[in-house]
C-alpha cells in the first residue's frame, strides 16, 4: 500500500501533533508521497514549499525530492517508485481513535 501525508501537516498548518505524526511516519518509512491538499485557492491553497523545506531540513534533500517529485512522477507514469522506503519496526503504538 502506498501512503501520503498532506503538506499542511508538515508545515504545521494543522498544529504540532499532526506534524510530529507525519514526521514519525516518514522516519518509519511509511510515507511515499506528500500531497498538496489544495482543494481550492481560498481555503486550502497550494503550499508545498514550506512542507518541502521542512522535510529537506529534517530528512535531507534526497528524501524531500523523493517524496515531492520522483515518487509522484513515477506513480503518475505507472512506473515502480524509485524510492520505496524500507519499513522500520515501530515502537509501542499510541491509540489515536477508538476504532484503531
Amino acid at each position: 500500500m502506498l501512503c501520503a501525508v498532506t503538506a499542511g501537516a508538515l508545515s504545521e498548518s494543522f498544529g504540532a501533533g499532526p506534524r510530529r505524526d507525519a514526521e514519525d511516519w516518514i522516519e518509519q518509512g511509511l510515507i511515499h508521497f506528500v500531497a498538496s491538499d489544495a482543494h481550492n485557492t481560498r481555503n486550502r491553497p497550494l503550499r508545498l514549499r514550506p512542507a518541502y523545506a521542512s522535510v529537506a531540513s529534517r530528512f535531507g534533500e534526497e528524501k524531500a525530492r523523493a517524496l515531492f517529485v520522483e515518487n509522484p512522477l513515477a506513480a503518475f507514469d505507472g512506473r515502480p517508485l524509485p524510492h520505496a522506503p524500507p519499513v522500520v519496526e515501530a515502537g509501542p503504538r499510541r491509540k489515536r481513535f477508538f476504532f484503531f
